[in-house]
């Protein structure tokens, strides 16, 4: 199995949640946003567009998180996938299918080095 690297924030855990390594994106997301439920904790999508060739339609699938990323900071990308889709169109789409969804916004820290 090829590791894929996904982003999921957990919030409020009460203990270690290791990460998942499933088939593909949408089952690694979903078993790792499972996991931190499970755990007691809060799960949040993040970077929901940082795959290449990633069907952001295919998100919804994934069940759990009420909280999503809307804006990110990282120096490289910050509107999401300026070809296809951005953060906001992701996050109506949850909303225009009925999903209860909050948007959050990250710095990632990226840059911690340099005030």
């Amino acid at each position: 199995m090829t590791p894929v690297a996904v982003y999921v924030n957990a919030f409020r855990l009460p203990n270690t949640v290791d990460p998942i390594i499933s088939d593909g994106v949408l089952d690694t997301l979903q078993d790792n946003i499972n996991a931190i439920i499970k755990s007691g904790g809060i799960a949040s999508f993040g970077a929901p567009y940082y795959r290449k060739g990633f069907d952001h339609k295919s998100i919804l699938n994934v069940t759990g998180p009420s909280l999503m990323e809307i804006f990110n900071g990282h120096p490289a990308n910050i509107l999401g996938d300026p070809r296809t889709f951005s953060y906001e169109n992701i996050w109506d789409m949850f909303l225009d299918n009925g999903r209860v969804m909050y948007g959050t916004a990250t710095d990632d820290s990226h840059n911690y080095f340099n005030f």
